[in-house]
């Protein structure tokens, strides 16, 4: 996911969840993304 995360955001395209209305075009966005992508990994 951090790997995916990364290539997406190289590529300048945001990510967007719907259910939980969570977007990495802000902050608090990526820093949640990131974390439960840390979670899942673990």
């Amino acid at each position: 996911m951090i790997e995916l995360s990364q290539h997406l955001e190289n590529e300048k395209i945001d990510f967007q969840i719907i259910d939980v209305n969570i977007t990495t075009k802000d902050a608090m966005g990526e820093m949640y993304f990131t974390m439960m992508s840390e979670f899942a990994e673990l």
